[in-house]
């Protein structure tokens, strides 16, 4: 019997936690106990083990919301996902539509890393490596990452990496690159006009985790023979609906960037 009450305890906690959990407005008790249709006692009593464990928390108005352990044991969960094995799939289905090559980079310490490649069928290939490091300022990438970054966080990474010039179309000037990450956010998407390499083109799109925080990004990226200005909307908005679809299995809830 006690055993019985204690599975019982549980999955009314569980109720609660996913009811708290529907909805961004607080719930008082008694809401809660008329939406799950049990007693305000019933509900009380699980609060309070569920408040002194850090799974609710009860605000100035004496409502209660999500906790911060749920976010604790989401972020582990979260931080655990391989982030090379969720993108995959979509990478390799953005490849075939596009049939150009498509990158994912991951950001690490003010800079990009590149962590896998799907390469595309073509006679021209990207001659990009695995492990390889980008500048965030002069490639699609990088802006896409730094347009989703704080203001501060993004000029401690000038300040550190300085806007170098790669190419006679990097963005070298702290006013320039701002201008385009507000683009980028307008867009969705990022253009690397032959800014970190001569006749190659890449267009971009940032991967956000549940904390709307960019960690990585994808990219298109081929010869400018191909990669043509007239196909940089098209191409951007297939790689928009991608990067969403990944970023959404990093726990980003949201409709757009």
């Amino acid at each position: 019997m006690e055993k019985d009450n204690s599975v019982q305890a549980v999955k009314r906690a569980l109720k609660i936690i996913e009811l708290l959990g529907r909805s961004r407005e607080e719930w008082g008790v008694t809401d809660i106990g008329r939406e799950l249709g049990l007693h305000k006692s019933t509900i009380y009593r699980l609060l309070s083990t569920m408040s002194e464990e850090g799974f609710v928390e009860q605000s100035d108005t004496g409502k209660y919301q999500l906790g911060t352990k749920i976010l604790e044991i989401g972020g582990r969960m979260l931080n655990n996902i391989e982030i090379r094995k969720v993108a995959m799939p979509f990478l390799l289905e953005l490849s075939k539509y596009v049939g150009e090559t498509v990158h994912l980079v991951v950001l690490h310490e003010g800079e990009g890393i590149y962590v896998d490649k799907v390469e595309a069928e073509n006679v021209i290939r990207m001659h990009s490596t695995i492990g390889a490091r980008v500048k965030l300022h002069c490639s699609g990438v990088g802006k896409s990452i730094l347009a989703h970054l704080p203001p501060q966080e993004v000029q401690e990474i000038i300040r550190k990496h300085g806007l170098t010039k790669i190419t006679d179309n990097t963005i070298i000037t702290y006013e320039a690159l701002m201008a385009d990450l507000a683009k980028v956010r307008k867009l969705g998407y990022a253009l690397d006009n032959e800014e970190n390499e001569y006749g190659i083109r890449c267009v971009a799109g940032p991967i956000l985790d549940y904390r709307q925080r960019p960690v990585a990004a994808l990219s298109v990226s081929g010869p400018t023979m191909r990669m043509t200005l007239e196909k940089v909307e098209e191409i951007g908005a297939q790689v928009v609906k991608t990067a969403l679809l990944i970023s959404r299995r990093m726990g980003y809830t949201a409709d757009k960037f």
